[in-house]
């Protein structure tokens, strides 16, 4: 049975929250579809509104959102394939999002480069997750790093014949073009094109 998941962006959230028709916003009609979605941690975290953050909270008390850890869907491979393959499977996908997003490989080396070095020198892949996670904490947010641990959790989320995956992010063309090259079932949606949707 295939498995329905959206990914959500802050910036896409933030702005479907602004779209009112009476008490009813945009972001509360596109949450009743069969979907099941997520928000990576890193991007519940940018988002700052007081008033969206408590609507975020009770939608997953509620069970109709779900927010993981940055690098959670590592996990989901452990049983599958060799640590070492899985963390070179994470960096190369990760260098990958990152290339897309900022056209070069500057933003990669300057962060993840040295990552790199782990794969060789340990085989816990709890020790490389939270490694992973003290670099993501170190990049601040206006270098899009809420996308691109998205689409690397998108990316790597993908490889699995049974889950249909959407992304709705925020109408920034280089995210949305980024989102499209990556894998060709993935669909993406932004603020506008959920109005069709």
């Amino acid at each position: 049975m295939i498995k329905n998941i959206a990914f959500l962006d802050a910036d896409f959230i933030i702005k479907t929250h602004k779209v009112k028709i009476d008490s009813s916003t945009l972001f509360d009609e596109i949450i009743k579809l069969p979907y099941e979605f997520i928000v990576i941690s890193k991007v519940f975290n940018e988002i700052h509104n007081k008033e969206i953050r408590n609507k975020l909270t009770k939608l997953v008390l509620d069970g109709k959102l779900k927010t993981i850890a940055n690098f959670e869907q590592i996990k989901n491979f452990i049983d599958d394939i060799d640590i070492a393959l899985l963390q070179n499977l994470v960096l190369s996908e990760l260098k990958k999002v990152c290339e897309l997003i900022n056209d070069s490989n500057e933003f990669y080396n300057s962060n993840f480069k040295l990552l790199e070095s782990l794969i060789y020198l340990n085989d816990d892949i709890n020790v490389f997750i939270k490694k992973l996670d003290e670099t993501i904490l170190k990049v601040t947010t206006d270098n899009n790093i809420g996308e691109i641990v998205t689409l690397l959790n998108i990316s790597l989320l993908s490889r699995d014949p049974n889950i249909k995956i959407i992304s709705l992010l925020s109408h920034d063309k280089v995210a949305r073009e980024s989102i499209m090259s990556l894998d060709d079932k993935i669909n993406s949606y932004n603020c506008y094109s959920c109005f069709f949707l």
